[in-house]
């Protein structure tokens, strides 16, 4: 998928779920899960066993569909090749990784580095980096995107970390253009709630489209 491609997606749907199974199988579920509540944008993070595994089987499943998959916690180009040959669409890793981000561009995928500093985000910037992701945005806050923004207005900022339910409204008017959600959306798989997750994945779906009642 061409970088500009996934932008636009992702302005759309404003929302990428973080999946960190203790398994394979609980990360393909919790996947699934997610997906039949609305979600498009699922990153399966390196940190699962096996995660390339599900990478290949949810890429397969969802190769005619508007559902993209990803791969996060991407430390290096070896990590990357791997997860696009399974057929992860986007990369996503916890820092700025010079290397990683040109071998990303090489294969006409999109890569989102994790940003904290201003140094941090003007390098990205520099590189042609089309999203950062804020991380961790619980230390960052809303106040700190926004402040963030004033020298940087033109930065595609998807905040992960400390984003809830509750707290979506104040992100977006900081300055977020997306966000990714982990554990604060998907929690209920720790006890193989699976409906819960689609349930809560609905819920976040419809309030970032201002769709709730």
């Amino acid at each position: 998928m061409y970088r500009k491609e996934f932008l636009e997606i992702l302005k759309a749907e404003k929302l990428v779920v973080v999946v960190r199974g203790s398994s394979g199988e609980a990360a393909l579920k919790t996947a699934e899960a997610c997906i039949a509540g609305g979600i498009k944008l699922i990153e399966i993070t390196y940190t699962t066993p096996n995660a390339t595994e599900v990478i290949s089987v949810l890429t397969k499943k969802y190769k005619d569909s508007d559902i993209i998959i990803g791969a996060g916690t991407v430390l290096d180009d070896t990590m990357a090749s791997d997860a696009i040959e399974h057929g992860a669409e986007f990369i996503v890793s916890p820092d700025y990784n010079v290397d990683l981000n040109s071998f990303c561009k090489r294969n006409r995928v999109m890569y989102v580095p994790g940003v904290f500093t201003p140094s941090e985000i003007a390098s990205a910037l520099r590189k042609e980096c089309m999203v950062l992701k804020l991380f961790p945005g619980d230390i960052a806050r809303p106040q700190g995107l926004k402040a963030l923004k004033g020298p940087f207005p033109n930065a595609n900022f998807m905040v992960t970390g400390g984003v809830s339910v509750d707290n979506l409204d104040e992100w977006f008017q900081a300055g977020a253009m997306a966000v990714g959600a982990g554990s604060n959306l998907t929690y209920k798989a720790k006890n193989e709630d699976y409906d819960g997750v689609t349930i809560d994945a609905r819920l976040w779906v419809d309030k970032i489209h201002n769709k709730q009642d």
